[in-house]
């Protein structure tokens, strides 16, 4: 809005967010740093091949894995699912990349995944 005798314009309005093509980095770990005037914030990023969409319910969880270039189902994905306290259920994803966990959902949980591809090149790797 624009009032005469106003002096609304005393700072330039920024563009927003800032997007990052995450789906064209490499596969790894990042640390991802935003910085506003004095203010800063930091996060970890981990950027994998596969995707994991997860479909909850009151008493149980549906996960399935796919790659994120062609959206391929990932068979044999080792999942937990964990409320950070412990491991709520575990299981390893079928041919068709989906795995059903039973358990009662609680208010917040998580699910992390390592998939057969990330095993190999852990394997393959000398520290």
């Amino acid at each position: 809005m624009k009032l005469d005798g106003s002096s609304s314009n005393f700072i330039e309005a920024t563009s927003g967010n800032v997007m990052i093509p995450v789906g064209k980095l490499p596969p790894g770990l990042y640390i991802v740093e935003a910085v506003i005037g004095n203010y800063r914030a930091h996060t970890l990023l981990f950027v994998s091949d596969t995707v994991a969409v997860v479909k909850a319910a009151s008493s149980g969880m549906l996960v399935w894995t796919a790659r994120r270039d062609n959206g391929k189902a990932v068979a044999n994905t080792d999942v937990n699912w964990t409320d950070s306290v412990g491991v709520l259920q575990s299981g390893t994803t079928g041919a068709d990349g989906a795995l059903m966990l039973q358990h009662v959902s609680p208010e917040r949980s998580y699910v992390l995944g390592v998939d057969p591809h990330a095993l190999r090149l852990q394997r393959r790797r000398v520290w």
